[in-house]
């Protein structure tokens, strides 16, 4: 079971391993952050005996957080039917504002399998390291998990590991660049969500990582008297008039017919950002366009785009 919308790739990883694969639609009133209810009702309709969820927490492709309630009433559910939760928190350390992230170990450990890497906060995009924290009431899948592991991606290579053991053992060495980085994502999913409030779109605001799901259902007649009829069509289009890349909510489990589409907020010069960017972390309104100056121009494209198509008509 995984929440929609979610990451592309579990879908393919389920079925290489024969499972069924259940999206559970999750709705933006709730900033696409999957409910008690929604898991339990799931769980009560399927009936296998074995049930796992795939949660990713902080979401790709929503940048969404759960709440230590959600987590807490999750955990309940999960107990409830004896779901072993696989919790991808590859963007833990990017979760925004000062609440601490907290991943739903803490609510259910007997039966959480806690997994990340150093890919994503420790700016280590090829640096593919990751790991699983597995509690002791599910040691037994540990040697069959390792020898699978074994077999598919063998092992680490040596450079990778002694370079990522800083981070792992002195980890007040990479902070400040961390958290700056965390700041810089912040900032930037605050400007998109504010730009694409300003030009019409649906969109939660963004708790973490580095992404945002809007979508553009008020503008959906518009959108299909020009013969875009969905989310793939309405990508596709956008690139080709606009030059603005942004992949399909299709792609990530939602229906074809919801106008969603996944924007990554990293178009920018990191180099230079980390040196103009206030140093108190903190960044103005007056400052975004100046920041994140692709990222503003994107935004331009995508309102002129919009005000075309309608004059257009």
């Amino acid at each position: 079971m995984v929440p929609a919308p979610s990451w592309v790739s579990y879908g393919p990883q389920a079925k290489i391993r024969s499972k069924s694969f259940i999206p559970i639609t999750t709705d933006i009133k709730n900033g696409y952050r999957l409910q008690a209810a929604e898991l339990d009702k799931t769980c009560s309709g399927e009936d296998i005996p074995q049930k796992i969820l795939i949660l990713n927490n902080p979401s790709n492709p929503t940048g969404s957080v759960h709440t230590p309630d959600e987590l807490r009433s999750l955990a309940e559910v999960c107990r409830k039917h004896g779901v072993i939760v696989i919790s991808d928190e590859i963007y833990a350390l990017t979760k925004f504002g000062e609440i601490p992230f907290e991943g739903i170990a803490g609510y259910y450990p007997e039966g959480t399998i806690t997994t990340s890497g150093v890919s994503k906060a420790f700016s280590a995009g090829g640096w593919r390291l990751g790991y699983a924290m597995i509690p002791d009431e599910l040691n037994e899948i540990t040697r069959p998990l390792s020898a699978f592991v074994s077999e598919t991606f063998s092992c680490v290579s040596a450079p990778i590991q002694y370079a990522v053991l800083p981070g792992f053992e002195n980890y007040e060495s990479v902070r400040n660049h961390v958290e700056l980085c965390r700041d810089i994502h912040g900032a930037a999913g605050e400007f998109l969500q504010q730009r694409f409030t300003e030009i019409g779109l649906n969109c939660p605001e963004p708790q973490g990582a580095f992404y945002l799901f809007p979508d553009f259902e008020n503008f959906k007649d518009l959108l299909t008297s020009r013969g875009i009829n969905n989310s793939e069509e309405l990508s596709k289009r956008l690139l080709e008039e606009t030059g603005v890349a942004l992949l399909p909510g299709s792609d990530f489990y939602m229906p074809d017919d919801f106008m969603g589409v996944r924007v990554a907020s990293v178009d920018y010069d990191g180099a230079q950002l980390m040196q103009d960017f206030p140093q108190s972390g903190k960044a103005t309104l007056e400052m975004y366009t100046s920041l994140f100056p692709r990222l503003a121009d994107a935004c331009e494209r995508l309102e002129n785009w919009l005000q075309w198509i309608y004059y257009c008509i």
